[in-house]
């Protein structure tokens, strides 16, 4: 969430860092007295010790030599302990809304709380800087090991924006309600009649009595219909960030995301400096991947595989026994507090994320089943993120920098790397192999994705007075650049409005490319040894939190990086080589890529280009399948690859 001031103030990422301490593998005290999650649902939000609180501290500045030092740190204490309240109760009403976004109870009840949680982050600045003003500055630079005045106020600030602050916490208040409209769509919302009969989405998967041509073209007025409705939402939401980067001194909402959403080691002019580096190297590399994992998913017998939650969790746990034992014990105290879902939900967002119960310092893990094996693949990527959050728990106020969302995805992606390297005995030998291959399609798509929607983004963002239109065919440009097949013939021309990240998680998408290419690395290491991957891992868990900036996280772990070409060459020739010979290339060398290369150019001219085949990469971290055609009239295979292919991951850790 957006901190209240909007970050004017020149933060020192490494300030935030320095505010978070390890903690024991060992359950904390505060973890071990954690209510079960059926009874933290049931509060709601209690302003009263809050606004006495304030009140308290409102006196004290206007009466400072009748008040100790103690009285003002005694009052702050407890203004930030309701604050991690408020922030916690919006989280679990978030959590409520995912279940069903069609009970408008909860939604009213999420859209309340969205607005005391920025108007209690403005009033304590207001208090702050009225405390300041009354010489108690240098108490408050000291609470809790908390800095208030810096995270607070804009005394530390080159620039005072504070003229700004009332329209710009009106506009918070506007785009999180529009993000909530957003997430309240169904299915049922962008129906369409033919044939006398209406058509949703899910029919197009199953209805065999209409030819290919008729399924296209009911496919195109829904999606029509999706792109122009939750378009113009986005368009809506763009606007409003554009003012809001504006009243904090930006050009444009991509540069102040970069600056002040999220904590971050490099710049954003260095990740435009990837993108063809990206498309060069990794565009073909998906496609071909990808069409030999399916392969070997269809031929194991994997992707036809059911698994119940009980047989999920039974794996899951089997493997973070073999990992690290108080893994093992933080995932059996999430489930026996029930500090999770595990959903099918018709009504529910279909989203799969971790999030933060800050008072309890725990994580809730959210996932939305699919019922077959890729829900071990999100279990494993979800309790990544909830496994770091036990060991290192998140601030309500830390979070107000932001986080350090590619330290958080290598948390996630580095845990599924291990699990699809070590093997399981869930698997038989050849399931473990194309299980593998798909974990690693997945971290490609990862790096292609990832930089596919930041430029999208960015283009946007800069963009604010962009039309439909021109975003449709600026995605459209940029799905043929990355090697993603999204034309109509796919049913999914323009789905960008599918992916949430667009709308409630502006910028984070390179987050998962560049924490890909470190569990990439990861994944190097564990088939040279991979006793000592398991070490990298735990170390880097231990001690990289979700304040630790990426750059410096990955040189502390001896990870390489997304900047890091000449390891992304390798990274690229090893995975290519991988799947030819189900082992890594020990005799590699820089010249090794450079012949691979020419190789390749080589015999281009020799066959088919993929990317002319309907063959589109589908990244797990959206909400709806694209329909992939692989062969026309085959209905049961599409809704197989749309089930297998595409999972969900969202905000705080997706």
């Amino acid at each position: 969430m957006i901190k209240n001031k909007f970050l004017a103030v020149a933060l020192s990422v490494m300030t935030a860092f320095a505010g978070t301490l390890s903690v024991s593998a060992e359950l904390s005290k505060e973890q071990q007295s954690c209510p079960d999650y059926m009874e933290i649902k049931k509060r709601e939000i209690d302003l009263t010790e809050f606004d006495n609180a304030i009140s308290r501290l409102e006196k004290i500045s206007q009466n400072p030599d009748q008040y100790s030092e103690d009285d003002v740190i005694r009052d702050a204490e407890i203004l930030l302990e309701e604050f991690s309240d408020i922030y916690t109760l919006n989280s679990v009403y978030y959590l409520e809304f995912n279940n069903d976004v069609t009970d408008n109870e909860v939604n009213d009840k999420l859209t309340q709380s969205d607005a005391v949680y920025i108007q209690a982050n403005s009033d304590i600045g207001d208090c702050i800087t009225a405390l300041c003003d009354a010489g108690f500055e240098e108490t408050l630079r000291d609470v809790s090991g908390y800095d208030l005045v810096n995270i607070f106020t804009y005394i530390d600030a080159e620039t005072d924006l504070s003229e700004f602050d009332d329209e710009n916490e009106k506009l918070l208040i506007e785009i999180e309600e529009l993000i909530n409209e957003y997430m309240s769509y169904t299915e049922e919302d962008f129906s369409v009649e033919y044939d006398g009969k209406k058509w949703v989405t899910s029919d197009l998967f199953s209805e065999i009595l209409y030819s290919d041509e008729e399924l296209e073209k009911i496919a195109v007025e829904i999606n029509k219909k999706r792109n122009e409705t939750l378009g113009n939402i986005f368009l809506e939401i763009l606007k409003k960030r554009h003012k809001l980067a504006v009243n904090s001194g930006y050009d444009n909402f991509a540069e102040y995301a970069y600056d002040c959403l999220f904590i971050r080691d490099y710049t954003y002019d260095e990740t435009a400096e990837i993108y063809d580096f990206v498309k060069e190297n990794f565009r073909d590399l998906s496609i071909d991947t990808y069409d030999e994992a399916l392969i070997e998913l269809n031929n194991s017998g994997l992707i036809e595989s059911k698994y119940s939650e009980n047989e999920v969790f039974k794996t899951v746990s089997a493997f973070l026994g073999t990992l690290d034992r108080d893994y093992l014990e933080n995932f059996s105290h999430m489930k026996s507090h029930h500090l999770y879902s595990f959903s099918d939900s018709v009504n529910g967002t279909g989203d799969s994320f971790t999030t933060s119960l800050t008072s309890y310092s725990v994580p809730y893990m959210y996932v939305s089943s699919a019922g077959d094996f890729t829900d071990i693949s999100t279990v494993i990527h979800e309790f990544g993120h909830a496994n770091a959050e036990y060991n290192n728990p998140s601030s309500a106020v830390w979070d107000l920098y932001g986080s350090a969302l590619d330290t958080c995805e290598v948390h996630s992606q580095g845990m599924e790397i291990l699990f699809a390297t070590s093997g399981s005995d869930a698997f038989t030998k050849d399931e473990n192999m194309s299980y593998l291959k798909y974990t690693l399609c997945n971290m490609i798509s990862s790096v292609t994705q990832g930089c596919l929607f930041d430029e999208f983004q960015r283009y946007a963002y800069e963009n604010p007075d962009c039309t439909l239109d021109e975003l449709n065919q600026k995605y459209e440009t940029l799905c043929d650049e990355y090697g993603i097949d999204y034309s109509p013939e796919n049913y999914y021309e323009y789905d960008w409005v599918e992916i949430t990240h667009n709308y409630d998680s502006p910028m984070y998408y390179i987050s998962y490319a560049t924490s890909a290419a470190s569990a990439l690395d990861l994944w190097l290491e564990s088939m040279k040894d991979m006793d000592n991957a398991k070490e990298i891992y735990n170390d880097f868990v231990e001690n990289c939190d979700s304040y630790t900036p990426y750059k410096i996280a990955a040189d502390y772990s001896g990870l390489s990086t997304i900047f890091d070409e000449g390891d992304m060459c390798e990274t690229a020739y090893q995975i290519e080589y991988f799947f030819e010979n189900e082992e890594i290339d020990p005799n590699y060398t820089p010249q090794s890529y450079k012949d691979k290369a020419t190789e390749k150019n080589n015999s281009s001219e020799k066959k088919d280009d993929f990317s002319e085949k309907n063959l589109p990469w589908t990244s797990h971290s959206t909400i709806i399948p694209i329909l992939v055609i692989v062969i026309a009239g085959l209905v049961v295979v599409i809704v197989v690859l749309c089930v297998i292919i595409r999972k969900n991951r969202k905000k705080d850790f997706m």
